[in-house]
């Protein structure tokens, strides 16, 4: 392969590369956002929890114990809930960083493919140069002319 082909190639590996940075970027933001909702919520479900005790104790009216009921069950449902987004994004953040090892591993192979492209063209062209200079010689050397 060329040096220009592999060097495309390189490139396009490197923005692919890029796109799953910037993803994984993306969802690690949504994650840390996820999981400080989540802890506002256990927050919020522990004092629904406490005033739901404190009112058994003052043996409060039962409508009350029922809307503290309703509340903690909500509370419960919405904790389930953003548990279920965490555990998407974290599963997409596997993903992501499975994508981001295979194009490293392919960026590695192409950067080592363009390397001994290089390595080869330079070897041509010293080749060719110590032909030249070879010919230049025997042309000199067949006509007489001293060097």
């Amino acid at each position: 392969m060329n040096i220009q082909g592999v060097q495309m190639l390189s490139q396009l590996t490197g923005q692919d590369l890029s796109r799953i940075e910037m993803q994984l970027a993306e969802l690690n933001r949504k994650r840390k956002n996820l999981k400080g909702r989540q802890q506002q919520a256990i927050s919020r479900l522990d004092q629904l929890q406490q005033q739901h005790l404190q009112a058994t104790r003052t043996r409060s009216a039962a409508g009350m114990l029922a809307m503290f009921n309703g509340a903690i069950q909500e509370m419960q449902q919405h904790l389930t809930l953003l548990r279920d987004d965490i555990i998407e994004i974290e599963q997409q953040q596997k993903e992501a960083i499975r994508q981001l090892t295979a194009i490293q591993r392919k960026q590695q192979a192409y950067d080592s493919l363009l390397e001994k492209s290089r390595r080869e063209e330079a070897r041509r062209d010293e080749s060719r140069t110590q032909r030249k200079l070879d010919d230049m010689s025997a042309t000199r050397a067949t006509s007489g002319d001293p060097e």
